[in-house]
């Protein structure tokens, strides 16, 4: 969140870049006659920018704001339009994009394919992760990551999904993230051991934590974590769910139904696979 001062100094700037840009339109308007002036396709484009950025400095200044589904922030980035002038005196650039045309969409086309099928390779291995938000799912349904350790879970990405997927690769692509995400989705059942009656321990702390009041749920959720430390196997998540003390639920059809709960840790093999991807996303964007 920003401070007083560092929203003061964007409102202030905001207000004068406002200002500068409509002086310059009002001196080319009378420089160039409005007839003259509005037959370039620029100038409108400019005109467009300046009323759609004091448009939003209305908004922002009213009391309308929340309740409009357009934020005057989105207006008032239509200033960056104003870089497309720079086409104007480089018709060289446009001849040589023309020219370049089919291969770049052969390129595009050829990393859209590259990414959409590390994407579904992805969600394949690793949609069982827990992300922070399934710590606030209700009653039983929190609890199979709520005994997943925050190092286990995801932090504002996931991959349960293709689309998600393909959001986070997109992410991880830039170089943003992936060496979280790496850690996150590293922690495989052999790297937390565990006593041979973990999993009854466990059991028996969640059925005392179901019947406890309010203070004392955390302290048994605690010892249930310390039986199970780190991430679930499958054989622990499917005991605990017949045990009654976690549930797994999915979407099916429009409707939710019951589902097998499934292991929270992830593979070793990301430790190789994110940095391979990384470097070679990374390399591809360079010598674009």
């Amino acid at each position: 969140k920003l401070s007083s001062w560092q929203e003061g100094l964007i409102r202030s700037s905001n207000f004068f870049f406002s200002f500068l840009f409509s002086m310059e339109l009002v001196c080319r308007l009378l420089a160039f006659h409005p007839r003259g002036f509005f037959q370039s396709s620029w100038n409108l484009l400019d005109c467009f920018i300046t009323i759609a950025s004091l448009f939003g400095l209305l908004l922002d200044s009213s009391s309308l704001t929340a309740s409009l589904p357009l934020r005057p922030q989105v207006l008032r980035s239509l200033r960056v339009l104003r870089s497309l002038r720079v086409l104007q005196v480089e018709p060289a650039v446009m001849q040589a994009l023309a020219a370049g045309s089919p291969q770049l969409l052969t390129l595009v086309l050829f990393s859209f394919v590259l990414l959409y099928t590390c994407a579904v390779m992805s969600s394949s291995a690793f949609a069982n992760l827990c992300e922070s938000a399934d710590l606030s799912l209700p009653a039983l349904l929190a609890v199979r990551c709520q005994l997943t350790a925050a190092a286990a879970s995801l932090q504002r990405s996931n991959f349960r999904s293709v689309p998600s997927s393909l959001l986070t690769l997109l992410r991880m692509s830039t170089g943003d993230g992936w060496v979280d995400i790496m850690e996150r989705t590293g922690h495989v059942h052999r790297d937390y051991p565990r006593a041979s009656n973990a999993t009854a321990v466990a059991i028996e702390a969640l059925r005392r934590r179901m019947e406890a009041g309010k203070a004392e749920q955390e302290a048994w959720l605690v010892k249930a974590q310390e039986a199970l430390p780190g991430c679930l196997s499958k054989e622990e998540a499917k005991a605990l769910q017949e045990a009654g003390v976690m549930s797994c639920r999915s979407w099916s059809w429009g409707r939710e139904v019951e589902v097998t709960c499934d292991e929270t840790c992830g593979s070793n093999l990301s430790k190789f696979v994110i940095p391979l991807f990384s470097v070679l996303t990374s390399f591809f964007l360079v010598n674009l």
